[in-house]
């Protein structure tokens, strides 16, 4: 059966910041009604978005729901320092018992002012793979030599991690998901060129099962257009897409629906999580389509 997350970055079109986190606060409720599997929030920064800080927001959304899984995709682990990213995903999976999804991204703002305004200290991609292992270690309360030896364990103590994610838009993170034993989520709409993709990650659900005896959890990201019309869809596309942003699934909910088992099939995935950046009534349509279409009352773990 497929499943259904959702993926939202906070672009808030013609609304101010106010209105676009007091529509969030409706479709998150929503998405939960429908069956949507999760609803995860990005961690960018521009001027065009209603957050910088999606931490606070997912506590929010996890208090005013009750199934539906509530996470970060991802957090920009350049940025941060892994201690303060474990406690507060610790804390945060204790008191909603498990529901946390905890998606860790490379890349770091674009603007140099603004990297020195967020920032005291500089920072760069080079030390992802450093930054990743240590806070899935303080998650995991691992009994790495480098953290042990400190004798640090982050409290809350003995509560099991959230569900670990590596968000990529290309397949060069796969070893290091390997290496580390978590889930996968491969974004469609960063790139064009997806010839190969598909073979690397059957690939990479190989080589995990053979080391673990299981299979990871994969999942691709979309970014799409749904509308009554094909016209309308495509409306949509031209006047609130985003530069550097490729979408993948344009069209009327049959249309849509197509295209997004086509990709499934493609991928071999059971979850797709959707990015809609459209206004709140464009959003509501297309959550209503895609619980028709994909029975998601069905949906929720």
């Amino acid at each position: 059966m497929t499943q259904i997350g959702l993926l939202d970055i906070g672009v808030k079109n013609k609304t101010n910041d106010h209105e676009y986190l007091n529509e969030v606060l409706k479709i998150v409720k929503k998405a939960e009604d429908l069956g949507f599997t999760r609803y995860w929030l990005g961690e960018h920064y521009s001027p065009s978005l209603a957050w910088w800080n999606p931490e606070l927001l997912i506590g929010i959304l996890a208090g005013i729901t009750d199934e539906i899984k509530i996470g970060i995709a991802g957090t920009l682990i350049n940025m941060h320092a892994p201690t303060r990213v474990a406690q507060n995903f610790k804390l945060l999976n204790y008191f909603f018992n498990g529901r946390i999804d905890m998606g860790i991204a490379k890349g770091i703002p674009k603007n140099s002012t603004l990297l020195e305004v967020l920032s005291d200290h500089p920072i760069t991609i080079d030390n992802f793979i450093n930054k990743a292992t240590s806070l899935i270690d303080f998650l995991r309360e691992s009994t790495n030599a480098a953290i042990s030896k400190h004798n640090i364990i982050i409290p809350p103590r003995g509560v099991p991690p959230p569900e670990i994610w590596i968000l990529g838009s290309s397949t060069n993170s796969l070893p290091l998901v390997l290496e580390l034993n978590v889930h996968f989520c491969l974004s469609l709409f960063h790139n064009l060129d997806h010839q190969y993709l598909p073979e690397k990650m059957q690939q990479f659900k190989e080589q995990y099962f053979e080391r673990y005896n299981a299979f990871p959890k994969v999942s691709i990201s979309v970014l799409g257009f749904c509308a009554e019309t094909n016209t309308k869809a495509q409306h949509l596309k031209e006047s609130y897409g985003i530069k550097g942003f490729y979408p993948n699934i344009i069209g009327t909910p049959q249309e849509c629906e197509e295209q997004l088992i086509n990709l499934q099939h493609k991928f071999q995935v059971d979850e797709i999580i959707y990015l809609d950046i459209c206004p709140f009534e464009e959003r509501m349509f297309t959550l209503m389509a895609l619980h028709e279409f994909f029975s998601l009352s069905q949906g929720i773990k």
